[in-house]
């Protein structure tokens, strides 16, 4: 005989049950063979009679009657289960097939202790990046795609500065209708380490401008972006300026910068003025940060950084 009982791992699987003899006339209790938990779990017959289960209780092994068990019954028998308490997996014995859902866009991989380790969905655009069998795998841009990374917002600043730079990037700023206090140059410095602190003096560029004289500067305090004076008309012209700064965080090299951009003449609203430059700091070090400044007074506008892996 097969029946279902209680809850165990299996989810209530059909189980056969044990069944144990006694002598009957007498008796007040019986020993079972194991541990059944409940008198639920027992059925007690005395000469092919089933008893009531308010008749007999359980306690362990031991099935107590509420009275002694009659003379002239030859034979109990007790027909038991066992129960199957709930078990706790043993430590690596869990497949990924039996984990919890996660939530979308997560994904599952091994970390250095071999466990099952939870990566976090990344950013839209992002692909799943193998760093080595040393190492865990990571979110990351397509190689040589631009990934912005912030922006800001210069209202009447004395200054703006991008931080945080590190090995392994170039990096764009874009500056989009910038417009700074009249008659005076618009500078960019580096910063290095953790302050940063910003270098003021021996910077090196060339610039190649339509409208102004072109010019190289062997040393000077700041990369001038403008080596000429401008925003002298009623209304100050706007800067539009792109930077790309090559793999700043390479200690061993100078940083170097290339920026494309325009703005009105100085003198005349109607004249574009067109810009080619390129610059450095005369010193192989790590870069962390480019600070942009006019000679004097304040400037405004929007500001953004752009990073891309190098590869």
């Amino acid at each position: 005989m097969s029946f279902l009982v209680g809850t165990d791992p299996g989810l209530r699987q059909t189980r056969t049950p044990t069944t144990q003899e006694f002598t009957g006339s007498g008796q007040s209790s019986v020993t079972l063979s194991s541990d059944p938990g409940s008198e639920d779990n027992v059925i007690i017959t005395f000469d092919g009679v089933t008893q009531h289960r308010s008749t007999y209780s359980v306690s362990g092994t031991t099935v107590s009657f509420s009275s002694a068990v009659p003379t002239g019954v030859a034979k109990i028998e007790a027909t038991f289960t066992v129960t199957h308490p709930t078990k706790v997996p043993a430590d690596n014995s869990v497949t990924l097939a039996k984990l919890a859902d996660g939530t979308q866009g997560d994904v599952l991989y091994y970390a250095a202790s071999g466990a099952p380790t939870l990566l976090g969905a990344g950013t839209s655009g992002h692909f799943l990046k193998t760093q080595g069998a040393g190492a865990n795998p990571a979110w990351a841009a397509a190689g040589g795609a631009w990934e912005f990374v912030s922006t800001q917002t210069a209202s009447t600043s004395s200054y703006i500065a991008f931080t945080g730079f590190t090995s392994g990037y170039d990096y764009q700023i874009v500056l989009s209708s910038v417009t700074q206090s009249a008659n005076v140059a618009f500078n960019l410095q580096w910063g290095v380490s953790t302050g940063p602190t910003y270098r003021t003096s021996n910077y090196r560029y060339a610039a190649q401008q339509t409208g102004i004289a072109d010019n190289t500067v062997t040393s000077d305090a700041n990369l001038a972006l403008w080596s000429g004076s401008f925003a002298s008309n009623a209304v100050d012209p706007k800067m539009n300026l792109t930077i790309t700064i090559f793999d700043p965080g390479n200690a061993s090299e100078r940083t170097m910068m290339h920026m494309n951009g325009g703005t009105q003449s100085a003198t005349t609203a109607a004249t574009v003025i067109a810009l080619n430059y390129n610059g450095y700091h005369d010193s192989a070090e790590a870069v962390t940060a480019a600070k942009f400044a006019p000679a004097s007074g304040t400037i405004s506008g929007k500001l953004y950084l752009y990073r891309r892996t190098l590869s």
